[in-house]
């Protein structure tokens, strides 16, 4: 794929993540802008049958100096370390970070698009599942 394709498709992939959670398309490229060598650190890419399955993050927080979220995001489920996901089992914005990277690395590493309308676990807001 060449660059102006893969700009292309992760733009169309944001757009995507966006419609998904039901939140602004501002919001998801604010986390976008958000995610740099200094602030994500991908732990792990789990691939199964030519496929990315999930990504396992480490992120680090916005507003607590030297704390950092570990988050894993894949078909089954999300799941993050901080106080908002774990303690009110809500979609937090590490959680949604996970799910750019994940759809960025594939789009990159295979050149394909993580199908979200496969993760029943993503649903947009209803019942104040978001935190951003």
């Amino acid at each position: 794929m060449q660059r102006s394709q893969i700009s292309d498709q992760v733009k169309s992939a944001l757009l995507e993540i966006s419609r998904a959670l039901g939140i602004r398309h501002e919001r998801v490229l604010d986390l976008y802008s958000y995610v740099s060598p200094e602030t994500v650190r991908i732990l792990d890419i789990v691939e199964r049958g030519g496929e990315i399955v999930g990504v396992r993050l480490s992120v680090r927080s916005a507003s607590s100096r030297g704390t950092w979220y570990y988050v894993a995001v894949g078909i089954y489920g999300a799941k993050c370390t901080c106080k908002w996901n774990v303690v009110r089992n809500r979609t937090c914005k590490h959680i949604v970070i996970g799910l750019i990277t994940w759809c960025v690395v594939s789009l990159l590493k295979l050149g394909k698009r993580v199908d979200l309308s496969r993760l029943g676990w993503l649903k947009k807001p209803g019942a104040g599942s978001q935190s951003f």
